[in-house]
């Protein structure tokens, strides 16, 4: 069967936050690719200290979470 094709209304599509209790808005900022955790690792190799200790626990969190987006 073939699939229907988009309507450009259906673009516009809105959700009320009351529909969603406990989430809130955000914006999406990067996807969590290899090669920003790769970005990441480079800038940490500048750090020194507790700084560079803080930055590669940040980066082997954002390990564990590959393809999926940081939202602020």
């Amino acid at each position: 069967m073939p699939r229907k094709k988009k309507a450009p209304e259906d673009d516009n599509i809105s959700i009320s936050k009351d529909l969603l209790p406990g989430y809130t808005t955000g914006n999406v900022e990067i996807q969590i690719t290899y090669d920003f955790i790769l970005d990441l690792y480079q800038r940490a190799q500048a750090l020194d200290g507790k700084e560079k200790e803080e930055m590669l626990h940040t980066i082997n969190e954002l390990t564990k979470h590959i393809g999926k987006w940081l939202v602020s």
